[in-house]
Formats: structure tokens, C-alpha cells, sequence
């Protein structure tokens, strides 16, 4: 399954909003970070190097880090800047 399937027929307020790395100078070949996060509701934050599919999660060993309260608060806060820099835009 993809996280579109499983979203499919949601309400738009129950769809949680996905951002990507800008690639805008073309620096895909100097490395990215590869790292997913997912934030609920600036309490919490899981980190992780799963790529959010079904078949990733059923078939590689990935690890990732649950964290509550102030991290989970700072790290949005560093998303939010990283959109507002223009390092991450909002994919539709």
C-alpha cells in the first residue's frame, strides 16, 4: 500500500500535508539527506529511514525514533523554516 491509497476518500483536513527537498540549485548529486519525518499535531515526531510505502516497511529493516513534546515542537518549528527558506516545498 502507499500512503495514497490509505488516504484515499479522506477528508482534506485529515490528510496530513507532504514536503519535499527543493532541489532548486540542482544538488541532488552533492547528497540529501534521506531521512523521513512525520509531526502530529507539534507533540510528536517520528524520525525515521523508512521509506513510507507498505512494501518498505513489510520487506527492509529500517529503524526510526519516536519523540514527544519540545523536540517534536522544535523540529516543526525547523520545518516550517526550512518551507519558509525555500528548501522544502509542499508536494501536491
Amino acid at each position: 500500500k502507499t500512503l495514497k491509497s490509505i488516504w484515499k476518500g479522506k477528508k482534506p483536513s485529515e490528510i496530513p500535508e507532504l514536503y519535499i527537498f527543493n532541489d532548486k540549485d540542482n544538488s541532488r548529486d552533492k547528497g540529501i539527506l534521506h531521512a523521513k519525518a512525520l509531526i502530529k499535531d507539534d507533540t510528536v515526531i517520528l524520525v525515521t529511514s523508512a521509506n513510507l510505502t507498505g512494501s518498505a516497511m513489510e520487506r527492509n529493516l529500517e529503524f526510526g525514533i519516536l519523540h514527544e513534546g519540545k523536540i517534536a515542537t522544535n523540529a516543526k518549528k525547523l520545518l516550517q523554516d526550512l518551507v519558509k527558506e525555500g528548501y522544502m516545498v509542499k508536494k501536491n
